[in-house]
Order: C-alpha cells, then structure tokens, then sequence
C-alpha cells in the first residue's frame, strides 16, 4: 500500500516523538530523535515551498530538489515568501548546524528539555499539538491528589490507632499535613504524568472539544471528590 508525502511525514514526526520520550531516560536516543524531527521538518518544509503560489514557478520546481537545494536557500525563501520571522529560522538554522555536527560524528550535547521544545516547534509548524497538556489534569493531577490523599489517610490512621492504643488522643496539626502533601502531591504528578505523552498528536481544531470535554469531566471529578472530603470532614467533627 503506498502513502502519501503527508503520511510519510507524520510517521517520520511520530518516530522523532517517541524517541524524544526515550531520549528521557536514556540520552543514546536522543541523535535518533533529532534525525526524524530534522527530517520531518525538512520534508514538510519542501513540500509546502513546492505548493507555495508566493514562490516563482522555476523555485517552486527546485524545492523538492535535495542536490540543489539546501537548507539556507530553504530558510531564505521561508523569510521572503512565505513571511517566517527572522529569529524562526534562525532557530531553525541552529538545529541544523547541531544535526549536521552529530552526522560528522560529534557528540549530542543539549539538555533533552531543549530537544523536547524543538519537537514541540516541529509538532506544531507540522499542525500537530501534543496531548499531554490536555490529558495533565485527569492523568497528572487527580493520581496527585488520591496518591496524597490516602498518604495522608494512612498517617492518621496510625496516629487515631496509636492514640486509642495509648488512651491519648492525638490530634495531627493542619500545618503538618500541609507540609507531607506539597511533596507527596508533587511526587506524585510527576510519578502520574504520561511518560509517552509525546506520542498523541491532535489537529489543533480539534482543541476546543477536547479541552471542553476534558474541563467538564474534571470539574466532575473535583467536585465529588471536594464532596466526599466535606462529608468526611463533618463526620469527623460530629463524632
């Protein structure tokens, strides 16, 4: 079954993200990583000069042209015909020179923060935006919240029973829990982020429903949760 250029692109782009997730934990991905984002750039970037009405005619023949057409002459026409700012290809241009320096056998020297902030600039000049900033409130903070809930559950479990054991009530000070729930909350959303967040790809008009749906839905679950934590509060407090 043959693809399309644009299929051929997105698995490129797909392949950079998930190495981009490995490049994570492990930096030996991170040159495989950078090739895909490069090269799905590159393509996609060809391939819009290619069709861009701005462009000469003769230019627009030689876009797809890998031999006679680099990258300076690529970002050049950008700039000109297609109105790209400055300082974007600029941003461009400097990955390249870093991709060009690890193909001559140099070594990956950036921190993988930066490199994931170049595939979000690939993501997005594709028209893709990663999901996980969609998904961070049902898979980041709510396993947060119950990861520091019970946590806290279970200390004052053990003080009540060691209190009953002891006949001494001890009653846990609000500023002690505050302080076990900074870290453990914190802990625990990051323990509960996606680790392969990079691998859902949205078009960007499909945003505004995800976003709407996803809001309702942990409206909901706060809600209830807020709910149960007031009903217990109160038992606690006729007992």
């Amino acid at each position: 079954m043959q693809i399309t250029e644009q299929e051929r692109i997105k698995l490129k782009l797909d392949e950079g993200l998930r190495l981009v997730s490995k490049a994570r934990r492990d930096r030996d991905y991170a040159w495989g990583a950078l090739s895909c984002l490069h090269g799905a750039l590159e393509d996609h970037i060809r391939l819009f000069l290619s069709q861009h009405p701005a462009l000469p005619a003769t230019e627009r023949a030689l876009a797809l042209d890998r031999q006679q057409v680099r990258w300076p002459q690529l970002l050049a026409w950008l700039h000109t015909y297609a109105g790209y700012p400055a300082q974007t290809c600029d941003y461009v241009e400097a990955w390249n020179k870093k991709r060009n320096w690890v193909n001559n056998g140099g070594t990956f020297v950036e921190p993988v923060y930066a490199l994931e902030q170049y595939a979000d600039f690939v993501a997005t000049t594709l028209g893709y935006r990663r999901t996980g900033w969609l998904f961070w409130p049902i898979f980041g903070f709510l396993p947060g919240c119950a990861t520091t809930l019970a946590v806290l559950f279970v200390v004052v479990s053990f003080l009540s029973v060691v209190g009953d054991l002891t006949g001494q009530r001890t009653e846990v000070p609000t500023t002690v829990l505050l302080v076990l729930a900074i870290p453990l909350a914190w802990w625990a959303r990051r323990r509960a982020f996606l680790t392969r967040r990079h691998q859902w790809l949205i078009r960007p008009a499909t945003c505004t429903l995800v976003v709407a749906t996803i809001s309702v839905v942990f409206i909901f679950i706060m809600s209830l949760l807020f709910f149960i934590i007031y009903m217990v509060a109160t038992y606690s407090g006729m007992q």
